[in-house]
């Protein structure tokens, strides 16, 4: 009987069919078991203790990979977004806006796809409901019910919460526009602490005109710097050219920097509740500096939690100053002192006032440190060169 020649073309091509059919029964095993992982079911936990503030899915809903899921608020004020890591479909949610929950604790389950096929819902007609249904319905969507629904059924901040802030509010537009206190600042911000917590309203939450200010505006920085160069070249800065000496007045509000962060982190351990952490009391302290701009900027980058009251706070202390002032002077100078009239020692040109701010730039430019390395640090947390969190 004749047989196949032994030859090394032969062998060696039936070693590549052998690597062949391996290679193939590989490819199939990694398909099948990665078919397998995707039907696997995978749990939303809570990575701390606390609270849903918000939650954005339901069972059923179709989430993809990145989507906000919900967020959640722990006990100490901080807040963080839960979002998708896989796609698929929501199998169910196991806890109620506003309950508390534990760390670790099963939120939901989303079920895993590959692919996720989406059609239009189709339209069904539905009975008419009745007239007190009707009347049930509408006012299931006013501002009244909200604040009925959110202090009894979720959380005092979404209900009593939000009528304490609008009646602040209307307590700034008031100092703004009938004690003309700041209106630049006091009318704006009046407006905004109104319409951020008109109930049921959502315009500070994703879709609403005030979160895309937010995001675009404040977490950007944009806002601040515009606030900057606007305030900039509002000031004139002829009285001090005139008498640098008054420049020490600046530097000594930097003080109440130090004060106000020490401050912070003292009732932080003293007073029960208060939590503030370093990155907290390095943005509060900021407003010890009678800056606003500076203080949302920092707030923005380092406590975005606070940034809404550090807002308020330094603003409105800041256009109160007509009525803080007074008492304080009365108290540390003479009537004969207060009659003195204040004027400027001497006309200030325009080519000096143009090349203070030429020479601040150049200043600043040639000895600050450079903003990028100064972000990584503070954001990186290393010792001795930025702001250590928690």
């Amino acid at each position: 009987m004749p047989t196949l020649p032994h030859s090394p073309v032969f062998s060696e091509r039936r070693n590549l069919s052998v690597l062949a059919a391996l290679a193939t029964f590989c490819l199939l095993f990694l398909l099948g078991a990665k078919g397998a992982v995707a039907t696997e079911e995978v749990s939303i936990t809570a990575p701390m203790d606390g609270k849903i503030v918000r939650l954005d899915v339901g069972a059923g809903d179709t989430v993809f990979s990145g989507d906000i899921l919900a967020i959640l608020k722990s006990k100490s004020g901080v807040t963080v977004e839960l979002k998708a890591g896989v796609a698929g479909e929501v199998q169910s949610i196991e806890v109620v806006p506003y309950e508390p929950i534990a760390r670790d604790q099963v939120i939901g389950v989303i079920i895993p796809a590959t692919i996720i096929a989406e059609q239009p819902a189709a339209l069904t007609s539905r009975e008419l409901p009745s007239i007190g249904q009707l009347v049930k319905n509408l006012f299931q969507t006013t501002g009244l019910y909200g604040v009925i629904d959110g202090q009894f059924n979720k959380d005092w901040t979404v209900g009593i919460g939000r009528v304490l802030m609008i009646c602040v509010g209307l307590g700034l537009l008031y100092l703004g526009i009938f004690k003309k206190f700041e209106p630049l600042l006091l009318i704006p911000i009046g407006y905004g602490a109104i319409l951020a917590n008109i109930p049921l309203a959502g315009i500070a939450e994703p879709g609403g005109i005030l979160f895309y200010i937010y995001e675009v505006g404040i977490l950007t920085g944009i806002f601040p710097l515009l606030i900057f160069m606007g305030v900039g070249a509002l000031t004139d800065f002829g009285p001090m050219i005139a008498n640098p000496k008054t420049i020490l007045l600046g530097g000594a509000a930097q003080i109440g920097i130090f004060v106000t962060l020490l401050g912070a982190l003292i009732l932080s351990d003293l007073v029960p509740g208060i939590g503030f952490s370093l990155r907290d009391a390095a943005s509060i302290g900021i407003i010890g500096g009678a800056d606003g701009p500076t203080a949302i900027f920092l707030s923005s980058q380092l406590s975005p939690r606070l940034l809404g009251s550090i807002a308020i706070a330094a603003y409105s202390y800041m256009a109160l100053v007509p009525i803080i002032q007074p008492p304080i002077m009365k108290l540390l100078t003479t009537p004969e002192e207060r009659k003195i009239a204040m004027v400027q020692l001497r006309h200030v040109s325009r080519l000096e006032k143009m090349i203070l701010p030429l020479l601040v730039l150049g200043i600043c430019a040639f000895s600050a440190a450079h903003r990028g390395a100064l972000d990584r640090d503070v954001h990186a947390g290393q010792p001795g060169q930025g702001v250590r969190g928690d």
